[in-house]
């Protein structure tokens, strides 16, 4: 029960050693839920990937480049949407449509009933991907069932910032498949192309995605 005031003492001790801002030196950031450090890095959180600010127009021209696709494409007109505000607009009619994965906000976000309300909504149409059948899940227009992290191949980031690779180790069940392929099965329903010129497995992604990050991340910061 006292998980922050212990992620706050660490970071002190790295304070009153003066390990800030110094290289390889930096706060250790204790997030809530596995991988969500990785989240953050790779802009899964609405935020851009390679700690790139939207306000930049170097690094919106620069993502661009490294995704090969049109600088409108990248949105990069306002602060990101998080997930407050993404509610919110969704409650005003302005969004009419959440795709959810792997989430529970129906018991997660601050004003529960408020939160509740909006999903129940008959003007708001929910997907909810997971691999349970969640509070969440019990309001959506569509359930898809997603794979666990031992039924699929994928990585995680440590706190430390090293990155984990985890191996499938079974098939799904049932109807259960990786939030990869149910991405990119959607994108080719919509038309939209594939990431990469055309990759075929999660292990292309992750050889894909690792790349461009990597450049992102070296690349200077301005």
């Amino acid at each position: 029960m006292q998980a922050t005031a212990a992620a706050v003492q660490v970071n002190n001790i790295n304070l009153v050693r003066g390990m800030i801002g110094k290289p390889g030196c930096g706060v250790l950031q204790m997030n809530g839920q596995p991988t969500a450090q990785n989240t953050r890095e790779t802009g899964a959180d609405g935020d851009l990937p390679g700690f790139r600010n939207w306000d930049n127009p170097k690094h919106i021209e620069e993502l661009a480049r490294i995704w090969n696709v049109d600088v409108a494409v990248i949105p990069h007109w306002a602060p990101p949407t998080h997930a407050l505000e993404i509610f919110h607009l969704a409650e005003t009619g302005s969004i009419r449509m959440l795709w959810i994965s792997g989430t529970n906000p129906a018991i997660s976000l601050p004003n529960l009933p408020r939160v509740r309300k909006i999903l129940e909504k008959e003007d708001l149409f929910v997907v909810v991907q997971d691999a349970f059948l969640t509070e969440t899940a019990n309001l959506a227009d569509v359930v898809l069932p997603a794979a666990l992290w031992g039924e699929k191949t994928g990585t995680f980031t440590n706190v430390d910032r090293t990155v984990h690779i985890s191996h499938k180790a079974i098939e799904p069940l049932g109807d259960a498949r990786p939030d990869f392929d149910i991405f990119l099965d959607y994108a080719r329903r919509m038309q939209m192309g594939e990431p990469g010129g055309g990759l075929r497995s999660v292990e292309g992604l992750h050889g894909w995605t690792a790349l461009r990050l990597l450049r992102a991340i070296l690349c200077e910061a301005e």
